[in-house]
């Protein structure tokens, strides 16, 4: 066994259906929805799947994706942050996107209870689209009171079937056909 870096171990979250071969490889995943979790270890320019069962390396992991850092951006930010161009005309979109510099993003989303919280802070009730492994999308609700859950669950299904997805170190980018809702009822739920 080679020795792993602690620090750079981290929790990946992909689509389970779309990445069932490269998931039977690894020992030990757990389940989520249409998702499936596991660990890897972060590289300079790769990450190493870890396909051991440690309970150890998955608390160390999920110690290291607490303290990620985090942003919400409107989606216009976010595409000028991260690929430096400005692709909508009106600044003023009620979408936001949630992203971190750790890879597979919305592990991070998903686990802390306290980024979900805070995003409730911000904008208020919201609906969360794990659309693909790097982000999710975080729609208002008062933006989009006529939208139900089910309404984004149907919409997301149909996007990606038409969507060929792209690639990341051999994972199929495509997260979810899921979408989430967060009320100061009931926190997320979905």
């Amino acid at each position: 066994m080679n020795i792993i870096s602690k620090e750079n171990l981290f929790i990946g979250l992909v689509n389970t259906e779309m990445n069932k071969t490269i998931l039977e490889k690894i020992m030990y995943t757990y389940h989520f929805k249409d998702m499936s979790a596991f660990i890897y270890e972060r590289g300079t320019d790769t990450i190493n799947v870890i396909k051991e069962r440690d309970t150890a390396l998955w608390k160390m992991a999920y110690k290291n994706i607490l303290k990620a850092p985090w942003s919400i951006d409107t989606m216009a930010t976010f595409f000028l942050k991260k690929f430096g161009v400005s692709i909508f005309k009106n600044e003023d979109m009620p979408l936001y996107v949630f992203w971190s510099n750790i890879l597979f993003a919305p592990i991070k989303f998903f686990i802390d209870v306290n980024v979900q919280a805070d995003i409730y802070a911000m904008i208020g009730e919201y609906f969360a689209i794990p659309s693909s492994i790097h982000e999710v999308l975080i729609v208002p609700k008062k933006d989009f009171s006529e939208v139900s859950i089910e309404n984004i669950k149907d919409k997301m299904s149909e996007v990606n079937e038409m969507v060929s997805m792209n690639f990341f170190n051999n994972f199929n980018e495509m997260l979810s056909n899921y979408a989430f809702e967060y009320t100061k009822k009931y926190g997320l739920k979905g």
